[in-house]
């Protein structure tokens, strides 16, 4: 895949976020538009998202998402498959990703060794509920709400996305952004 934007200032960029993590044994949680935005490459960071996602995947880091993340992968990838050239969804970068290869993804995702998935119990859900609830200001998805639960629950400070709304919540989000 080739990224828009200057790759030898995204790798730099990817070296720095990755160092800053510390040991490739901390764990970094990877929100939807992590596993997304390499494939989708719709962002203003998608250089800098790729190079953070290939240096991660190359280091083997220890990355924790959710049953809830990846069904919205699932989703997000199988909406702009559906909306790949159709009028009035300009704008809205598609996927030449037949359902097959959205379904393999999802399957090569849960398959590396270093991934860890954390199941939504009733707990989490209750909890990112609550959470919701309680930041009428923010407009957090209840996925992210329960990223951020989980993210809490297992002490992980870094996650791997272009989602503002992980800053908002305390985190870091790699690549760095700024506010």
């Amino acid at each position: 895949m080739t990224a828009p934007g200057n790759a030898t200032a995204a790798s730099s960029a990817a070296a720095a976020a990755v160092a800053a993590v510390g040991s490739p044994l901390t764990r970094v949680f990877v929100d939807t538009s992590g596993w997304a935005d390499p494939i989708l490459q719709n962002t203003t960071a998608t250089a800098e998202m790729v190079a953070t996602y290939r240096a991660l995947l190359n280091r083997q880091q220890r990355l924790v998402t959710s049953n809830y993340v990846l069904t919205e992968v699932a989703a997000l990838l199988t909406t702009r498959r559906a909306n790949a050239g159709v009028p009035g969804t300009t704008g809205v970068r598609g996927t030449a990703m037949t359902r097959p290869e959205i379904v393999q993804y999802i399957e090569d995702i849960q398959a590396l060794p270093w991934v860890q998935m954390t199941f939504v119990d009733e707990a989490i859900h209750q909890e990112a509920w609550r959470r919701l609830r309680a930041a009428p200001d923010k407009d957090w998805s209840w996925v992210d709400a329960s990223s951020f639960v989980i993210m809490r629950l297992q002490s992980i400070t870094h996650v791997l996305t272009s989602d503002h709304h992980f800053a908002q919540a305390g985190f870091v989000p790699l690549p760095f952004q700024t506010p």
